[in-house]
């Protein structure tokens, strides 16, 4: 959920403060790219260690990392 709403945001910040107007499928398709992007590397960081650990610890670390992307959103976009 939190990979979506910073694609949420990019869109917003791609369509708000660019000097041109692009059409909103090329938004939407920028802001998409941008968003996957950003859940590969956090597959990389975070997750890919955690292979063959225990479901339990995945499910710690996904927490965690849903808990460190809201507050960085918070923190950017405040």
């Amino acid at each position: 959920g939190e990979i979506m709403m910073f694609g949420a945001y990019f869109a917003f910040v791609i369509a708000t403060s660019l000097p041109i107007n692009l059409p909103f499928f090329v938004i939407v398709i920028i802001s998409m790219g941008l968003a996957a992007l950003m859940g590969v590397f956090s597959e990389k960081i975070a997750y890919k260690k955690l292979r063959t650990a225990p479901r339990i610890s995945a499910l710690i670390t996904a927490i965690g990392m849903s808990l460190f992307l809201q507050n960085f959103a918070q923190l950017i976009f405040k």
